[in-house]
């Protein structure tokens, strides 16, 4: 029953800890609703057989990041492609290179999954690939801890986490001028 079949995520391993961490989190969350999820890196799907992948669904988590893993793209893709089907998972903002380029790889996808804390499905309307928003939120277990926690008071008043770009250090250096160095703020993605 193809239902039963684990769940196979592909990941950018060694290097990309923001999205090592997002497909952890993703098996995570496959488990909390009783799916068995298995990570694998670009490398080891390439000594798996197509017929290892065919009545599995495969979430591939930033397909491009993957390619850029392993030097032999064309046997990863054709591996991809016999997948009963096949999930991107982004977590970039629309209309930056990086998200683009996800649509220049030869695999065609049954989906996209957008993770982030806005859906941007307007911006995707003309994708051809049918989309699907995941807020990235706590799993249960981060629930159970959040909501046992006492409060407490901040003792780093700021953190930006991210690849180094200038254009975000402006932005936290003039947010801790206009709103001072203690205070929260939540900007838009689109600012970075």
């Amino acid at each position: 029953m193809p239902d039963r079949e684990p769940v196979v995520i592909v990941y950018p391993a060694a290097g990309s800890v923001f999205y090592e961490d997002l497909a952890r989190r993703l098996a995570t969350a496959c488990g909390e609703i009783s799916r068995k999820a298995v990570l694998r890196s670009p490398t080891e799907v390439l000594d798996m057989h197509e017929d290892q992948l065919n009545s599995k669904t495969v979430m591939i988590v930033n397909p491009w990041a993957c390619m850029n893993k392993i030097g032999n793209s064309e046997k990863f893709f054709s591996r991809l492609s016999a997948a009963r089907e096949r999930i991107m998972v982004l977590a970039e903002a629309v209309g930056i290179k990086w998200f683009e380029r996800q649509f220049e790889l030869p695999l065609q996808y049954d989906m996209l999954l957008d993770v982030g804390f806005v859906s941007q499905e307007d911006k995707l309307r003309d994708s051809g690939v049918p989309y699907r928003f995941l807020f990235n939120g706590p799993d249960l277990r981060e629930e159970r801890m959040i909501a046992g926690s006492e409060p407490f008071r901040r003792t780093m008043p700021w953190a930006l986490l991210g690849y180094t770009r200038e254009v975000r250090a402006r932005i936290v250096a003039e947010l801790m001028e206009k709103l001072g160095p203690a205070a929260s703020c939540s900007c838009p993605a689109s600012t970075w």
